[in-house]
């Protein structure tokens, strides 16, 4: 019971946390984040498609590793300072937060959201168009339909169907791996550096 208690309560709270998120952006002086906008919908969209995406990736779940893996991308890309805020922010992570055991999901699912908005800028694209148009609904169980929302808007409404859902987040996962595993010889020179450091010779 109080699994099925859990689950319903995940809805709410992933929308708490994205209303929360959003309302640290907005200007000073602005009105209140409104829940039914459409900027709000569509990071709502974004969140429900990531959690529900199931993606296992490929690498050994190491805490240590894929911030070492952050710091050096960010640094390699000519960020330094934001290599060492980060540094300095995940020091303070694992020090203070000694009771999360999912770091390690954590820091791979920032990472994950930070590569599709970088892929989202390079095509000077908004990251919601990347989202299947899907209706969040209340009710999850029972058969799945095409509701039909007409054409006056030239967006055609996907089915709440798992495996169509899946495969969508499968494909632009495979997407985003090949774009990662897509590096230049200056890149590796850069890696082959900055691992180097402090090594004596």
């Amino acid at each position: 019971m109080d699994d099925e208690e859990e689950q319903q309560k995940l809805p709410d709270l992933v929308k708490a946390l994205v209303h929360h998120l959003l309302s640290q952006n907005l200007p000073p002086n602005s009105p209140p984040l409104n829940p039914t906008s459409c900027h709000f919908q569509n990071s709502l969209r974004y969140a429900h498609r990531i959690l529900s995406s199931h993606l296992t990736p490929s690498v050994t779940p190491d805490v240590a590793a894929i911030a070492e893996s952050i710091k050096r991308r960010l640094a390699t890309e000519g960020r330094s300072s934001e290599a060492l805020s980060f540094a300095d922010l995940y020091t303070k992570f694992v020090s203070k937060a000694a009771d999360v055991d999912n770091k390690w999901s954590l820091l791979h699912l920032f990472n994950i959201i930070s590569q599709d908005r970088k892929t989202a800028v390079k095509s000077q694209l908004d990251a919601s168009v990347f989202l299947p148009n899907l209706t969040i609904s209340d009710n999850n169980v029972g058969p799945r339909r095409i509701e039909n929302k007409g054409w006056s808007d030239g967006v055609v409404v996907l089915a709440k169907d798992p495996n169509n859902r899946h495969d969508i987040a499968f494909h632009e996962y495979v997407k985003l791996v090949k774009e990662e595993n897509d590096v230049t010889e200056e890149a590796m020179v850069t890696d082959v550096l900055y691992a180097c450091q402090g090594v004596d010779e």
